[in-house]
């Protein structure tokens, strides 16, 4: 493989979202059932709320009521096969993606001038192509991945509670809509803007990764001469030092992740939404299956709070090897050879 300039890495968001460029029909097919599976897990929610419904007005096991429940126990199994499904052509169109990435990065370097390697040092070189490379991949799958069927989660459950305002009694201001509208784009601005404080810290990371491969490396290959110089406490002490760095930059990556503050303003939507609701039961515009039926939304609701921090920070800290990369394979030889006349 030559490095020309038709085969150069233009941004890191391409080179990220290249394996899923190369198969655009399968990824296509895999989000559109992604998206099932979303719905699929605000359906027993809606479901959820008619079963109570018929069982409090007709005070018995009613066929009608057992069908309700035979239906969540279906959508569970579909929604089961679809979730594997799924993940099995993600996995394959990623992790196909990977191992070429690899060989394409190899490929890449041999074909570079000796000036390249004399400026960039080769542990540097395989602690990119093993661990960078990587980090992408687990961007994509599962973390583009888990971030699509989280919108889709979230749309989905938006979708449902709107719904209820345009109930028989629910007055003329819709309270859900105003809520679901107002709080959306609030949430995901600020997730956004707290995933890029991903960056210098997976910066830092692969940085510190690369020592660590570095250090390990220069051991291994010279054992004997680290021991003939009797080297070998303060190649240790070396290596601790640096282990050390690197526990305390995961610690803050898994800091951010675990300390999410975006999540206050889901925290204030899903209260404002169950005290309205609360209100109109008592009120008795909604019955109690409604108020069950808001619940189990909201639940799905924050529980894609769990899944979507982390996962954007990782999409984001994914980005960030992407462009160690690509800076990499772009790289311009500076000695360039004179052209045939």
């Amino acid at each position: 493989m030559t490095h020309n300039e038709d085969q150069k890495h233009l941004s890191p968001t391409r080179y990220m979202l290249a394996g899923l460029l190369k198969h655009p029909s399968a990824i296509t097919f895999a989000t559109i059932l992604t998206v099932i599976s979303s719905l699929l897990t605000t359906l027993p929610s809606v479901l959820l709320r008619y079963a109570f419904d018929e069982l409090t007005a007709s005070n018995a096991i009613t066929p009608v009521f057992t069908g309700y429940v035979w239906a969540i126990v279906i959508l569970t199994l579909i929604y089961m096969v679809l979730y594997f499904g799924v993940g099995y052509v993600w996995a394959m169109v990623t992790l196909g993606w990977e191992r070429d990435a690899r060989q394409e990065f190899f490929e890449v370097l041999q074909d570079n001038s000796m000036t390249f390697h004399d400026e960039i040092d080769s542990k540097r070189l395989l602690s990119v192509a093993m661990q960078d490379i990587s980090w992408i991949r687990m961007s994509v799958n599962p973390g583009l991945r888990n971030i699509i069927g989280g919108i889709a989660s979230f749309g989905i459950t938006s979708t449902f509670l709107i719904l209820i305002d345009f109930q028989p009694g629910m007055g003329s201001i819709p309270v859900f809509a105003l809520i679901m509208l107002l709080g959306a784009p609030i949430y995901f601005w600020f997730a956004y803007r707290y995933a890029s404080a991903i960056e210098p810290v997976r910066r830092i990371r692969s940085e510190l990764i690369e020592q660590l491969t570095s250090i390990s490396q220069g051991v291994f290959s010279g054992i004997e001469v680290v021991r003939a110089f009797g080297a070998e406490d303060r190649e240790t002490e070396k290596f601790i030092t640096t282990a050390k760095d690197y526990e305390k930059i995961v610690t803050k990556e898994g800091r951010l992740s675990a300390f999410y503050l975006p999540a206050l303003v889901l925290v204030g939507m899903t209260t404002l939404a169950f005290f309205y609701s609360g209100m109109r039961v008592l009120d008795g515009t909604i019955t109690t299956g409604t108020l069950i039926q808001v619940i189990s939304l909201l639940v799905s609701l924050t529980f894609l709070n769990f899944q979507f921090p982390m996962m954007l920070l990782m999409l984001r800290g994914g980005w960030v090897n992407a462009r160690r990369v690509v800076n990499i394979l772009n790289w311009e030889d500076p000695m360039v050879e004179p052209t045939e006349p």
